[in-house]
């Protein structure tokens, strides 16, 4: 074998070796960190019944399977990383004395233009959201 193709060899060996090594690793791209939503129950007689979430967000606080009360509200971390969007979608039931008359989802999004949270529901319910102090949504009927 001649030298030209031995170092050519060794040359693709050490190229392919650090490809599969940078590969391995994933790094965190751009500014991470989390943003706040927070979801409130001003309704007179509907229970929010928390059911699972997808995308970015931790689980609700004060607990994973936490029903958000008359009056009560629950609390979401949004994990972001700019200048990417990141999302979240809480799925929720919605209950009087136990019987459920329909689902509720919110959804929550950060990204290079802030944070924004929105609702899909057919049940007749006044929807309020609020920016200022943390993205805020008011549930009411």
């Amino acid at each position: 074998m001649n030298t030209e193709l031995i170092l050519t060899l060794f040359i693709l060996l050490v190229i392919v070796t650090k490809l599969q090594y940078c590969r391995n690793e994933s790094p965190e791209i751009g500014i991470t960190g989390t943003q706040g939503f927070d979801i409130v129950n001003e309704t007179s007689r509907f229970t929010l019944r928390y059911l699972y979430r997808t995308g970015d967000a931790y689980d609700p606080t004060p607990g994973p399977y936490f029903s958000i009360l008359p009056g009560g509200r629950s609390h979401y971390e949004l994990r972001t990383n700019l200048p990417y969007t990141t999302s979240a979608t809480i799925f929720y039931s919605l209950y009087i004395s136990g019987i459920t008359y329909g689902n509720f989802v919110v959804k929550l999004e950060f990204g290079f233009w802030g944070a924004f949270i929105s609702t899909v529901s057919d049940l007749p319910l006044t929807i309020r959201k609020v920016y200022y102090g943390g993205p805020t949504l008011y549930i009411s009927d």
